[in-house]
């Protein structure tokens, strides 16, 4: 399976991250290239299908929608019957659901698989809710708008992977976990989409970066400090396959993380804002200057207006007219 068609590259490299992860640990798990029968819970709009074209991909979440393959379904209560498809996953789903509902999605995950299941969330750890924190500001700042589901993440408590993975072994459940959206890098392209995003004039250039980013710096993404982790589960052993999956992230703690890109990226963000805001004042500030030379031009129609009167009332004409009125009315 190539992952470096443009429809796929082209993606925001949050979601290809993750979603590439996700479709290459299907292909390492599937036995004898096997197709497989595949549910997504919390995908929508759907994205998987385009990572697994060969095998067969349900996806469920609580919006309505058109979509082939595509299931409107609660994920505390699916419509499936028990371990109905061989992989299971749900990817960036667990962080929005209530911290008393979280139990019973992974609870229902873990009854509808078969063999495998794939659970990847922004868990608990405090550098990537600063992270963010700083993204959301930035968005706040920069866009002029809060974003629905950072701020979500900020409001609710992120799930604890921990008690998550003690979930999957008490189900039954073998199990690896995997670093996925290094998190410095997470950081500065997070700043870059968000600085890009929302303006005609900058498309071509933010799906270039996406592309840039996915086919050439994937790889480097999966290591600590990473921003989500992969909970990876089987009912069976892994066996020969854990060697692929743990190959798929590094183990190895990232360099120091590399903030002077993500202040970088920043300062450029403030600069075209200062230059915006630039604009915008020399723009009103020549709608002012327009403003004043009307109000000027009417000013010198006016005294134009009081010379016409002072000549009226200093002519024959109006000294009579005057004469004949007064008398009318006496």
């Amino acid at each position: 399976m190539s992952y470096e068609s443009p429809e796929l590259l082209d993606l925001p490299f949050d979601q290809y991250q993750r979603y590439r992860m996700l479709a290459e640990v299907a292909d390492i798990l599937r036995p004898d290239e096997q197709r497989l029968r595949v549910l997504e819970v919390g995908g929508y709009p759907p994205r998987l299908p385009r990572f697994l074209a060969h095998d067969e991909v349900i996806v469920t979440d609580q919006p309505a929608g058109d979509f082939p393959g595509y299931l409107q379904a609660d994920g505390t209560r699916l419509p499936f019957r028990d371990r109905e498809f061989d992989l299971v996953a749900s990817l960036d789903t667990l962080e929005h659901l209530p911290a008393d509902r979280r139990g019973v999605f992974l609870d229902e995950l873990c009854r509808t698989a078969k063999d495998y299941l794939v659970v990847a969330a922004p868990f608990q750890f405090e550098a990537a809710r600063e992270a963010e924190r700083i993204i959301f500001d930035f968005i706040r700042v920069h866009a002029g708008y809060e974003h629905i589901f950072f701020k979500e993440h900020l409001e609710r408590a992120a799930p604890d992977q921990v008690e998550a993975e003690k979930q999957l072994i008490a189900a039954g459940f073998h199990t690896l976990v995997l670093a996925n959206g290094r998190l410095d890098h997470w950081l500065m392209l997070m700043a870059i989409y968000y600085f890009l995003d929302g303006r005609p004039e900058y498309e071509p250039v933010k799906a270039r970066t996406m592309s840039l980013w996915n086919k050439n710096y994937y790889r480097s993404d999966n290591q600590e400090p990473a921003y989500r982790h992969f909970l990876v589960g089987s009912r069976r052993p892994f066996g020969r396959a854990e060697a692929g999956l743990l190959a798929l992230s590094s183990r190895e703690p990232a360099p120091a993380l590399d903030l002077e890109s993500v202040k970088a990226v920043i300062e450029i963000a403030r600069l075209d804002s200062d230059r915006r805001l630039r604009g915008k004042i020399a723009e009103l500030e020549n709608l002012l200057s327009a403003r004043e030379r009307e109000v000027e031009g009417l000013k010198a129609e006016m005294e134009g207006l009081k010379n016409f009167v002072a000549r009226l009332k200093s002519s024959l004409a109006f000294r009579v007219y005057s004469f004949l009125f007064q008398r009318a009315k006496s």
